[in-house]
């Protein structure tokens, strides 16, 4: 089955409806932005396809969808409220394991600690402040990536 593109805005609902600020599972803008790109990296390399067709630009903190970071720029540093009622039926089962498997690992990282780990990492390091990063970059680093821990499992 053809895995879906939906759009960023759409991918954040998902990933803030995954939340629980009840047990201090907070997203703020900043930690919603390198989910994304968790996210679309990975979503590239397994399905060779991306998740969102919007850009993710190297900011300061970070890459960033803009479109994204404009929508939820009002809570400035603080938790995004959790959304509700968002239906994963938009994504393909594969897609959908993928996502969560992909919020399950990554999501436990502080905002803080994601920013650390994309700013040491190709796709961040490929290009200049306010450039695109290129969805072929993020492809090749998480596919090599990937493949690289599955060697590691085997041998």
């Amino acid at each position: 089955m053809q895995p879906n593109i939906i759009s960023a805005l759409e991918a954040s609902h998902l990933v803030l409806s995954l939340s629980e600020p009840d047990v201090g599972d907070n997203i703020t803008n900043l930690k919603l932005q390198k989910l994304l790109y968790y996210l679309q990296g990975y979503h590239l390399a397994y399905f060779n396809t991306p998740l969102f067709e919007e850009e993710l630009v190297k900011w300061q903190y970070g890459p960033v969808v803009a479109e994204v970071y404009h929508s939820f720029k009002q809570h400035g540093p603080q938790p995004i409220p959790k959304s509700k009622a968002i239906n994963f039926e938009i994504l393909t089962e594969e897609q959908t394991a993928l996502f969560l498997d992909v919020y399950k690992v990554m999501g436990q990282f502080s905002a803080l600690k994601l920013m650390d780990m994309t700013h040491t990492e190709k796709p961040f390091l490929s290009v200049d402040y306010s450039e695109v990063i290129p969805k072929e970059i993020l492809k090749e680093y998480f596919t090599n990536f990937i493949n690289k821990n599955e060697q590691n499992t085997t041998t």
